[in-house]
């Protein structure tokens, strides 16, 4: 599977650069489910942490766990969630750091698989942005097949518009 569905910037089609990325508005994500700390723990992973050098890495590791509920949302100080990745298995986040910018835009990603139930929503608070306004739904149906919901807005047809496909979730436990 892990087939793309839908790439979100809070840059839209901009050449990326970290203070591009850093300078524009970040990503506000809401998870609604799973919805405590420890279910959401169950379906992420961080991929790539482009930390410094001098950074102790298991320390880095536990303050993302930490502050997991605040960097995912888009609304922690040091992370600035830029960019979105919408796959039939899983989600890709992908944050600038505000504390140390290097020469990639993307120095932590996180992926979080669609859990049993998942259910989310994402906007950009940016102009310009082609998709917008994003609510998806991942249930488990009859059967045991795994349907994604996915609605958002289309601004460049200025139309609210609904997808359907088949998911299935990475195995990240």
């Amino acid at each position: 599977m892990n087939r793309e569905l839908f790439h979100v910037r809070n840059i839209g089609n901009k050449k990326a650069s970290p203070r591009l990325a850093a300078q524009a508005h970040a990503i506000e994500l809401n998870i609604i489910t799973p919805a405590t700390d420890e279910d959401l723990q169950k379906y992420f992973l961080i991929e790539k942490a482009n930390l410094p050098s001098y950074a102790n890495t298991k320390a880095a590791t536990k303050e993302i766990r930490a502050n997991l509920r605040t960097i995912l949302s888009g609304r922690n100080e040091r992370w600035h969630l830029w960019e979105i990745f919408v796959y039939d298995d899983h989600i890709s986040l992908h944050f600038v750091d505000m504390q140390n910018r290097g020469r990639t835009v993307t120095a932590l990603s996180i992926h979080v698989s669609w859990a049993p139930l998942t259910k989310l929503s994402f906007n950009v608070p940016e102009e310009d942005i082609p998709q917008n306004d994003f609510q998806i739904e991942c249930s488990l149906e009859k059967h045991k097949r795994r349907t994604l919901y996915v609605e958002y807005t289309d601004t460049e047809e200025d139309a609210r518009k609904s997808e359907i496909y088949d998911c299935r979730p990475l195995k990240i436990v």
